[in-house]
């Protein structure tokens, strides 16, 4: 079972969680990602996804990497399912992690539970950083998901990010309006 995931740019990847109750799929989904060149995960799930079910794959890091000489990492911003970052230090934290681990040549996977909302949010602020409008930075969110993510997802969660405070965050981030 692979992970639902896209390329946003080189070194930085975005999608669902790669963990799974069973073992063998965890293993499986981490292995996918780390062939990729993913070494930095930024895990944008919060306790209560945690209580709801998420079972943790940093574990599987000791399969994946049995030299430990890749020195994959685990980053959590905890982030409400359906909702938005605390405050921005939460969002621009995200934001200066993928920079710097990128900058230092350390490919990035960013990801909530299902890849739709919290991550497409991130991905968004990502790319207004980065010199799009709000509405680019949401039509080239939506393009990536609508291409990557499997169909059975895509009938389900049709628009990432999900909610319309998310959209607004995106088209608001960086103006200084919040």
């Amino acid at each position: 079972m692979k992970v639902n995931h896209y390329q946003v740019q080189p070194g930085l990847f975005a999608g669902e969680y790669p963990g799974n109750q069973s073992p063998n799929v965890a293993e499986t989904r981490v292995r996918e990602l780390v062939d990729k060149g993913v070494r930095t995960f930024i895990d944008l799930t919060s306790r209560a996804d945690w209580d709801d079910g998420l079972t943790p794959y940093h574990p599987y890091f000791l399969e994946v990497d049995v030299e430990g000489t890749m020195g994959l990492k685990r980053y959590s911003f905890e982030i409400p399912d359906m909702g938005l970052p605390s405050g921005p230090a939460v969002m621009q934290g995200v934001l200066d992690l993928i920079r710097s681990e990128i900058a230092a040549g350390r490919p990035c996977y960013v990801h909530c539970w299902g890849g739709i909302g919290r991550t497409g949010t991130a991905i968004g602020c990502w790319l207004r950083e980065n010199g799009m409008s709000g509405d680019e930075a949401l039509a080239e969110v939506q393009r990536l998901y609508a291409a990557h993510m499997d169909e059975r997802k895509r009938a389900r969660y049709p628009n990432s990010p999900q909610q319309p405070r998310q959209l607004d965050y995106v088209r608001k981030w960086g103006t200084g309006s919040r």
